[in-house]
């Protein structure tokens, strides 16, 4: 509302289809409501694209003008080639989600729309009368001969004008902040200083190789029609070189449109629009009067132009990849912290076995999970999912399925209908590409005996202490969301002995590679299992990642690492000294959660030792 309380008058601007369904199609779009963008029919935008989300995108009103934010989705959503979170809409910005292609477009802007600007590709003519010239751009310069006192008086004050605008242009470019503002800029100096009857901005897109008019100005106003030389402005970007034609109706280069007969256009330049160590498009200028006929001073001043307006178009560039980056580093801390949040604090101090959980995250956000349930009766309910991808997207799925997972395991007690909800709760949510794997059981503390479900998780390991072997846990049925038709049904017990330990982990660990793209694989992980059967929880955990670390060495770490270890011996307490040197492992204690035998003054203390990105955070309950 504005301050007599009037509303504020509806904005409009447009969304061009460059690519994907529906090529060529204008939607509008206005500030009078938000407008999402994805697969699902509730969307005010619809498009029927693998690669989207059913809710992708929205684009909302805001500071009067429009901001496009993701929503969560899988594959991402990009602006001018650089994923985002959120990002204002600027003139020309190219929109891509999927295979699908949007130009945004802002009504009240003069832009170089494509339905009344083409660039025609005339380079299967044939050579003729050319006239023009190319001028390297380093070869430009303001100097020149003169025969005459007046002639040199004139061109002295041409000279003083032409710097003093040039000085202001410079100004108001580095203050400009944005694109728009700042070729609109270009175009209304070229229009002052130049005998110009029109002026364009043609960008250039390097990943495309495609020359693309932006934007536009013309004395007469209003919307026309106007072809411009493809061949031409192609040279100009590849080539670097400036192109001045004294006599456009006879050049060859501009023949192929018959808007140089119509408008009766008797000169053209072009040059390039750069910086130091990129071209992003082309000015082109245009006059129609014999004498209004550009000259090389005119075409030098428009190469030096073109070189500062590059310049300021990369700076504005940098600056806003670096805010961008830093508003994506922002956002994942924060999902970062909200995710270790959710990971469990401790096992309940009235469970009675050596327990231990641990999660290391392939990069900020992950779509491991793990949880410790107290359930009444002595019983435990233990999880680990695994939701397929990276980054904020599944780290939000393993909120989810946490959230149901505790609603449902505490509503009831077979697993059976515990699964089956999971999977009809989880396929709302999940694309068509994702899927969780998913393990759940419940301990009986008292009869040392485990019922589980496991949806295509990876196969947990039961270590029995009296003949040194392995148990294989076998999946009881497919992965959460891959297909909500399906029923599970499968629901299996296992006793355990004293000294006997349970292993739960993600494919991360089995899946680890060295530099040769070996895999670490089960073998490995029971032998370092075996080696430490004798020792805590806390200890079996740190021997298997130091056995992953000798192994893959230098290299990166490729995905989520989560293990969760039952010992079912009692509970032993570790005394600060040797908690700490358990926790480090060789490493740096990156955080150490909720001794239960530590006092909180010393756990503070030990949480304070974090010095490094490859320290383990160990939940666990001695």
């Amino acid at each position: 509302m504005t301050r007599e309380g009037h509303p504020q008058p509806t904005k409009k601007a447009k969304l061009l289809v460059k690519r994907g369904q529906n090529v060529g199609t204008v939607y509008e779009i206005d500030t009078s409501k938000s407008w999402t963008i994805g697969r699902d029919s509730t969307c005010e935008l619809q498009f029927y694209d693998k690669g989207l989300s059913r809710n992708h995108s929205m684009i909302a009103a805001e500071d009067g003008g429009f901001v496009i934010s993701d929503l969560g989705s899988t594959n991402g959503t990009y602006v001018n080639g650089k994923m985002i979170i959120r990002k204002p809409l600027g003139e020309g910005d190219l929109v891509r989600m999927g295979k699908i292609e949007l130009q945004f477009m802002a009504d009240e802007a003069s832009t170089a729309s494509s339905s009344y600007i083409q660039m025609i590709d005339d380079k299967d003519q044939g050579p003729g009368h050319t006239i023009v010239r190319r001028v390297d751009i380093d070869s430009v310069t303001l100097e020149r001969d003169f025969r005459e006192k007046g002639e040199l008086q004139t061109h002295v004050r041409h000279l003083q004008k032409t710097l003093k605008m040039l000085y202001q242009l410079g100004k108001d470019l580095n203050r400009a902040s944005d694109r728009m503002t700042l070729l609109s800029q270009v175009l209304d100096f070229v229009m002052g200083l130049l005998r110009a009857e029109r002026a364009f901005i043609i960008l250039f897109d390097s990943e495309r190789d495609s020359v693309e008019p932006y934007l536009s100005r013309s004395r007469k106003g209003g919307e026309q029609e106007f072809k411009i030389s493809k061949t031409v402005v192609n040279q100009v970007v590849h080539e670097k070189k400036s192109v001045l034609s004294s006599n456009a109706m006879m050049d060859d280069r501009f023949k192929g449109g018959m808007s140089i007969i119509l408008h009766h256009i008797q000169s053209v330049m072009c040059v390039p629009l750069e910086s130091q160590d990129r071209v992003f498009g082309a000015i082109y200028v245009d006059s129609q009067g014999t004498s209004d006929i550009f000259s090389q001073d005119d075409l030098d001043l428009l190469s030096m132009l073109g070189q500062q307006a590059g310049t300021a178009l990369e700076r504005i560039e940098l600056t806003a990849q670096m805010v961008e980056k830093q508003k994506l580093e922002q956002a994942l801390l924060v999902a970062q912290g909200i995710q270790q949040n959710f990971l469990p604090r401790a096992v309940p101090k009235s469970v009675q076995i050596d327990v231990v959980g641990w999660n290391k995250a392939c990069d900020e956000t992950g779509g491991d999970y793990y949880d410790f349930i107290e359930l009444p009766g002595n019983r435990l309910g233990l999880a680990i999912a695994d939701v397929s991808g990276h980054g904020v997207g599944a780290a939000l799925l393993m909120a989810t399925a946490r959230a149901f997972l505790r609603a449902l395991s505490l509503s009831e007690e077979n697993l059976i209908p515990i699964m089956n909800r999971m999977n009809a709760l989880l396929d709302k949510d999940l694309e068509d590409d994702q899927f969780v794997t998913f393990f759940y059981g419940v301990l009986d503390l008292q009869k040392y005996s485990l019922r589980y479900c496991s949806a295509g998780h990876d196969t947990p390991l039961v270590y029995r202490v009296a003949d040194g072997t392995f148990e294989q846990l076998e999946s009881t049925g497919i992965p959460l969301g891959m297909l909500d038709t399906y029923v599970y049904h499968d629901e299996r017990e296992v006793q355990f002995n004293i000294g006997d330990i349970l292993i739960l982990s993600t494919d991360g660990i089995v899946e680890a590679m060295n530099a040769k793209n070996k895999e670490f694989g089960r073998d490995r992980l029971m032998e370092a299992i075996a080696g430490a059967a004798d020792m805590s929880s806390n200890q079996i955990v740190m021997a298997v990642y130091e056995r992953m670390r000798e192994f893959v060495q230098d290299s990166p770490q490729r995905d989520d690492l989560t293990l969760v270890v039952v010992k079912f011996s009692q509970r032993v307490g570790l005394g600060v000294d040797e908690t700490v040197e358990a926790a480090r492992g060789g490493t740096s204690a990156h955080r150490l959660l909720d001794l239960a035998t530590t006092p909180p003054e010393d756990a503070r203390a030990l949480d304070d030792t974090s010095d490094g990105e490859d320290g383990l955070d160990v939940t666990r309950c001695d």
